[in-house]
């Protein structure tokens, strides 16, 4: 079945977007991503992580979009912005 077989009124229609524009709107976004110039793209990347950071400093209940798209998108996950642990054992003097 193409998507022009499907009319507006059609219940698989919008089970199809439903399902579907997730999907498809992380692709373009990817590609767009990774189409940009480097210089660009380290620029943005920076900006996502840094806004990540600040996500996980505020200790959200829930994801943000971002948050969400960021793995996909941007290889980058809420994990990868936490600040490291402290150092386990004795302390020197």
């Amino acid at each position: 079945m193409r998507h022009s077989d499907l009319d507006e009124h059609s219940p698989v229609s919008a089970q199809w977007v439903v399902e579907a524009a997730p999907r498809l709107a992380v692709a373009l976004l990817r590609r767009d991503f990774l189409a940009q110039p480097p210089a660009l793209r380290t620029a943005q990347l920076a900006r996502v992580r840094r806004l990540l950071a600040r996500e996980v400093a505020r200790g959200q209940a829930s994801p943000s979009a971002l948050a969400q798209l960021a793995p996909a998108v941007y290889g980058v996950s809420l994990a990868d912005c936490r600040p490291p642990a402290p150092p386990r054992g004795r302390r020197r003097r």
